[in-house]
């Protein structure tokens, strides 16, 4: 997994505040609400727009991946804005990842919001 993606993994995990599964069942209001922010993140991702991405994040907020190299495993911390800014940066390539299976679990005011793309 590039690093890029195992980024975009933690943001989305990062990113909601309250939620429970949202799967094939009804969503209830605060549900609907994470599904939002995912969802929101990913088309500002895909337009390019990081004014689109900022009031999803918390102004503290850090972004983590694991990565690998060789036999050593480690542990990359950015702060959000970092990602924020690569959100907007011009580029060729589109950033259109495609959600789907969107899981969304809490625990207190904590969720994690888990999803193919």
């Amino acid at each position: 997994m590039s690093s890029y993606r195992a980024i975009r993994l933690v943001c989305c995990l990062l990113l909601s505040s309250i939620g429970i599964s949202a799967t094939a069942q009804q969503l209830t209001a605060e549900e609907e609400a994470i599904k939002y922010v995912v969802t929101t993140l990913f088309e500002a991702m895909r337009t390019a727009d990081s004014t689109m991405a900022v009031p999803l994040f918390h102004e503290s907020a850090e972004l983590q991946s694991v990565g690998q190299k060789g036999d050593t495993t480690y542990l990359r911390q950015n702060p959000a804005t970092s990602f924020i800014h690569a959100i907007g940066q011009e580029r060729e390539e589109v950033w259109d990842e495609q959600i789907a299976n969107l899981k969304i679990m809490r625990d207190g005011p904590m969720a994690i919001a888990w999803m193919d793309y």
